[in-house]
Formats: C-alpha cells, structure tokens, sequence
C-alpha cells in the first residue's frame, strides 16, 4: 500500500479554506476514484490526470493495474472547479514514488498546489487563483500556473513571507520540488522577482474631471467631506449640471488603502476581468436598471453583487430614484451594516459590502422641479409618488443631500474653507483626514458605532451640545447620530480635536431636512 498527501486551496464564492488531497494506491484492478464531493469538473479530472502524467515522461497509471483512490478533505464540504488537477497529480505521483519532495526546501505542511492540467501537461491557471493565494498562511510556499504571474506584480507587497513558483506544465513543478532544477520564487519576501521593484497602478492621465467642473463649490466641499469620511452621499437637481460628472470625479480623490483592504479588494475581484485599482479602492458604476441579484449577488451560481465588488471602494448609483423600489430596499441592510446575508444550501452566508454610496437623483419625472431656468411641468400627485420611490429608512442612511443648482452663486454655503481645492488638493485633504481617523479610531468616521458616537457626544463642550439638542425635533436618532459622524469629519478636515458649533452647522446644512420644500412641492 501506497500513500501520500498535499495542499491545496478551496475558494468558493466566499468561502476559503485548505483542502488536503490524499492518495492510497493499492494492488487490483485499475480503477481511479475521487471522493470528498467534487462536482462534474472534478470527477472528469481523473481522464486529465491520466493523459498528464503520461505526456509529462512518467509512467501512465493504467498500466501499472493499481486502484487508486484519491479524498478530498474535508469531505463535508462542496468542492467544485478544476483547481485541484494539480493536486491530485503531484499527490499520485508522490504516491508511487515517481518523484521525490525535497522536504527541507519544501516542507509539506507548507506546500500549496493550485492548478488544472491540460491533457498534455501544462499547468493551466484557474479562477481565484488570487484569492487562495492571499488566504493561505503567512508562510506558505505556493505553487501556480505561469500565466497566473501577470497579476502577482500587485500583489508583491502584501504578500510577505509567502513564496510563489510559477510553472508551466507538471513536469517542471516536480523538478522544482524534487530538486532536481532549482529555480527561484517569482515572489518572496514581498518582492517580484522579475523586475526586482514593486509596480504600483496610477493614473497617468493629466487631465482631471474634479478640476473641469466648475461652479459647484458646495458640492465639491461635500463631496470632499464624504471621501474622507466613508459618508454615503446623493447629488440631486435638474438635469444637465453635471450631478454624473461630479460622482465620477469623487474617484480622483480617493486615498490610497492599506495593504489588509487592498488583499480584502482583491479577493472580491479576483475572478473578474477588469480588476480595479486596487491601490486606492474600486468605483463601481451601476444603472437604475439593474436587477437586485446584480446589485447584492446570490443566485444559484452565487456570483458577487456589485455592492461587494465596490467593497472599500465606492458604489455610483446614477439616476437613483429610476430604480426599481424592490432592488432600492435591498440597500438597507448593507448600508447599515456594511455586510449582506445570502442563503447558500442551508445556512446563510455573509459577505462583505463596505461601500460608499455615491448617488444622482432628479427629484420628479421632468427633473425640472426647483429649476430656476426651466419650469416643472409634472403634477404634485406625480411628483410625491415619484419621491416615494425612496423610502424613509433609506433616505435616513444617506448622511448628505446636495442640491445642484442651476444658477450659480458666488457665495460660499459651506462654512470652513476659503477656497475650493483641486484635485491634488482635495486629494492630499482627504487622505490626510482619514490617516488621523485611523490614528484615533482605526477606522473612518462613516463607520463608528452608536456607543462610539455616544461617546463622542458625551465630551461635547456646551456650546456644541446647545446646538446639537436644537436637532432633536427634526432628525431621527439614526439621522443624529449621521449628524455627529460628519461634524467630526468636518472637524478632521480642520485639524480640529473638538467639535465646535460650526462643524454642526456645517453638517446639518447637508441634511436632508434643509430641502424639505424641495421634496414636497
């Protein structure tokens, strides 16, 4: 009797964890099994296999007239996809001693294989590659297609104990364990071998939408305020102002994110094609069309909704009120909590949803309500209907409602700053602001607690308190507390370690209470 064991990496949907592949071989009849609820990928694995180890010069398990028996461990869970060919051929082969591990340079325990072989041999790369990489243990030795290697550049420097060998077909990968090639990590220690510095993704482009929009000091003052807090915004007027423009620009002035937000990025968009840049945090941009299992994800594939894709990024939701009042009600609990449950066979599965929501609405069919150029032409009954469409607990997690007017004044509506910062301004502005929000609380202000803000409402000075209680007749307790998180972003923005009754005032005139004629007229 013949056995060996190694590691591989499960990544389904949401769920990561080790697997260990184990092969027994004993005397009989040929007969090739693998257990430990694979799906159609994997029970087809066995004719791959097969056809790769013969093609890569080792002897073909048929002849050899052994049965062979291969678990997938653990056995309770679902295991689905073509990532565990490797596995299983590197485990056989150990197996039958065909090939040797060199456990000094190799420990076992440490070893991860990740790939599908083709029928010749190669090593094929495999869907959230990325992911499994980044939630194997620190010191992992991991081994993965060559093709995998054109995404390991940005992953260098968060990756730090962990060593990455990237080859391209099984015959390499057992020279390189066996000892018999020595070949370096194309990762180790943080560093990309291949070019021996870290790339990092930036914008190159000079031109900058921020800076092209003119005339909207307010907005771009609340804009700044909620970038630099996590504070979820909705940009409203008639059409034409540039409500959509705005939203797209907030992602110029984006921070960059740690290197635990960026591998928590990186795992939500690892099977996706067009991988964001990662280094400040995806913006995702969704039309008032889509459908709610877009927008949250779930279904019987279990794919990630867009509120996940947008996880530590921003989700732009252009046109908010067009959306179906169904798909608008599944944002509640995300907002909130910054999280979203999906049912997945019999228990619920959370997933992470930390997003920033950006919105744009027109505030009745026409869009010309409040215009100061052009006349509404839409009846109350049709305007407050279409107002409803937005319902009040969602309008109450929205911390800051900006009116885009269309006759600009000079006069400056925000208090606290003297003049409205360029981009690279803005920039350093809100990056500057949440490295002293992580500093004080290891989080942004968007995201503290209610006995957090209860705190922060406790150490007050009088004049701040005399100011905050007037509040009390017109906001919700949800909607104080909003109140509080944004002050003490304001405050942020000024360098300053109290809250004064100007931060107050300054936030309250975002609320949504200051158009509450707008909205009923």
């Amino acid at each position: 009797m013949k056995y060996a064991s190694v590691l591989s990496f499960a990544a389904e949907s949401f769920d990561n964890y080790q697997v260990r592949v184990e092969t027994d071989i004993s005397r009989g009849i040929f007969s090739f099994s693998i257990v430990g609820l694979g799906d159609k990928a994997i029970s087809e694995s066995r004719d791959r296999i097969i056809s790769a180890i013969k093609h890569s010069g080792f002897e073909s398990p048929k002849t050899k007239g052994n049965k062979i028996v291969t678990s997938l461990s653990p056995a309770y869970s679902k295991k689905q996809g073509s990532r565990f060919d490797l596995p299983i051929a590197i485990s056989y082969l150990l197996a039958t001693q065909e090939t040797q591990l060199d456990t000094k340079k190799f420990p076992v325990n440490r070893c991860y294989f990740i790939g599908e072989l083709t029928l010749n041999g190669d090593v094929r790369p495999v869907p959230d590659t990325i992911k499994s990489i980044l939630n194997t243990p620190e010191d992992s030795i991991i081994f993965v297609s060559s093709k995998d290697i054109e995404l390991l550049p940005t992953l260098a420097h968060i990756l730090a104990k962990k060593k990455v060998y990237a080859a391209k077909n099984l015959k390499e990968i057992t020279d390189i364990i066996s000892g018999k090639i020595i070949v370096d990590p194309v990762i180790s220690n943080g560093e990309y071998k291949k070019t021996k510095r870290l790339p990092r993704i930036e914008n190159t482009e000079d031109k900058s939408v921020w800076d092209s929009v003119q005339n909207q000091d307010r907005a771009k003052r609340a804009l700044t305020i909620s970038i630099a807090g996590g504070h979820h915004i909705i940009l409203f007027g008639p059409p034409g102002l540039g409500k959509t423009m705005l939203a797209e620009s907030s992602n110029e002035i984006l921070p960059a994110l740690s290197a635990q937000k960026q591998i928590e990025v990186l795992c939500m968009h690892n099977d996706n094609l067009d991988l964001p840049t990662i280094t400040n945090g995806p913006f995702r941009k969704v039309n008032s069309t889509i459908s709610s299992q877009a927008l949250i994800g779930g279904g019987n594939s279990f794919r990630t909704g867009e509120i996940s894709l947008a996880h530590n990024g921003i989700l732009f939701i252009d046109e908010l009120l067009e959306m179906k009042k169904d798909t608008l009600e599944k944002l509640r609990e995300p907002l909130e909590n910054k999280i979203i449950s999906h049912k997945k066979y019999l228990y619920r599965q959370k997933v992470p949803a930390n997003f920033q929501l950006i919105a744009t609405a027109n505030l009745c069919p026409c869009g010309y309500i409040g215009s100061q150029i052009k006349q509404c032409i839409c009846r109350v009954g049709e305007i407050l209907r279409y107002q409803k469409r937005i319902s009040g607990p969602i309008s109450d997690r929205i911390d800051l409602w900006i009116k885009i007017n269309d006759k600009y004044s000079d006069k400056k509506e925000a208090e606290g700053y003297d003049h409205t910062p360029c981009r690279n301004e803005a920039k350093i502005l809100t990056d500057a602001c949440r490295k002293i929000q992580y500093a004080r609380q290891q989080k942004l202000n968007g995201e503290l607690t209610a006995s957090e803000v209860l705190e922060i409402i406790s150490r007050l000075r009088k004049e701040a308190l005399t100011v905050f209680k007037k509040t009390e007749s017109i906001l919700s307790t949800r909607g104080q507390h909003r109140l509080i998180k944004i002050s003490r972003t304001i405050a942020d923005l000024g360098n300053s370690e109290e809250l004064l009754p100007e931060h107050i005032h300054e936030a309250l005139s975002y609320r949504k209470e200051n158009y509450i004629d707008t909205f009923q007229s």
